[in-house]
Order: structure tokens, then C-alpha cells, then sequence
């Protein structure tokens, strides 16, 4: 019996560890990368999608 009694122990744990990390979940933008952004706000777009002109290809 002390097997069982481990396993449902053991289930308690991951579901009380699941309920936790339900409680802190963000669903709003992140950004994690400062660096990422400040080049990606500087590369040209043709609608909305980033685009490689002539210039760019030869240098």
C-alpha cells in the first residue's frame, strides 16, 4: 500500500505545482529582447513585412 499512497502523493504535488504556475501566467507582450527590438523598429517594411532592398544586397 505504501506505493499507492507514494503515487498519490506524488500526483498531488504536480497538480498543486500546476495550479501555481496557472496563477502566475501572463498573457500580455513580453519583450525580452531590447536589443531585438530596436533592430527589428529600424529595418524596412513593405506592408508590414520586412523587406531587403538593392542596397542592402550589395553590401
Amino acid at each position: 500500500m505504501e506505493v499507492a499512497a507514494g503515487k498519490v502523493m506524488d500526483r498531488e504535488a504536480r497538480v498543486m505545482r500546476y495550479r501555481e504556475k496557472r496563477k502566475n501566467r501572463r498573457f500580455e507582450k513580453t519583450i525580452r529582447y531590447a536589443s531585438r527590438k530596436a533592430y527589428a523598429e529600424i529595418r524596412p517594411r513593405i506592408k508590414g513585412r520586412y523587406f531587403i532592398s538593392n542596397n542592402q544586397l550589395f553590401n
